[in-house]
């Protein structure tokens, strides 16, 4: 092949998860639901949050169960015995002063259906995801109605943006971790910026 670096770029891949294929180039791997980075990255930022506020001493519980109740009996379908769980990290008080359930989420704007947005109003991204995520089985309205807050956190896959919402809770772990430890409320902001994007980034 006289040009092999041309040959590879129109190759191939299939997706074992996904049952179908993706290019070389490896951009699958940040949008695929089933396995892929998404999942890797989705996980890790869940737990440097997680840590972060126990170092913080915020108590907070990794998929807490049980938040929400299960399906009626009357639906004919499994129920489970644990009920909901809406939470990837649960605060018992959280930056509302109530119960708070952060459920995160790291969507690629490099999907064909939202790139264009993307280029041109990147912050209509987040605020469409975290509608849906409050809309799904109207998880925020039944949050509330048990009493605490749904906390939808958006953080981009390719990019590394957080949404708005993400920024002020995110802020909130690092007040709380300066007041805990004695130390300027902007450096433990710093400190927590860069480290947020390592997983991002992995």
């Amino acid at each position: 092949l006289s040009d092999v670096p041309g040959f590879l770029s129109m190759l191939k891949i299939a997706c074992a998860f996904a049952a179908g294929s993706f290019w070389t180039s490896g951009d699958h791997a940040l949008t695929c639901f089933c396995g892929g980075d998404r999942t890797v990255r989705h996980n890790a930022v869940r737990n440097f949050v997680f840590e972060d506020a126990t170092d913080a001493s915020l108590r907070p519980e990794r998929e807490k169960t049980g938040l929400l109740p299960s399906r009626p009996v009357c639906d004919g379908l499994p129920t489970g015995d644990s009920g909901r769980r809406p939470a990837d990290v649960w605060f018992p008080k959280g930056d509302s002063r109530h119960g708070e359930a952060w459920d995160f989420a790291v969507p690629s704007g490099m999907r064909a259906d939202l790139i264009r947005d993307s280029a041109e109003a990147p912050e209509s991204v987040f605020e469409r995801y975290e509608a849906y995520k409050r809309a799904y089985k109207q998880t925020a309205a039944s949050c509330q109605s048990e009493g605490f807050r749904f906390v939808p956190m958006i953080l981009e896959a390719h990019a590394g943006g957080w949404s708005q919402t993400a920024r002020g809770v995110l802020d909130w772990i690092a007040r709380q971790s300066a007041a805990c430890h004695g130390r300027a409320a902007d450096t433990a902001a710093f400190k927590l910026a860069p480290c947020m994007s390592i997983p991002l980034r992995q």
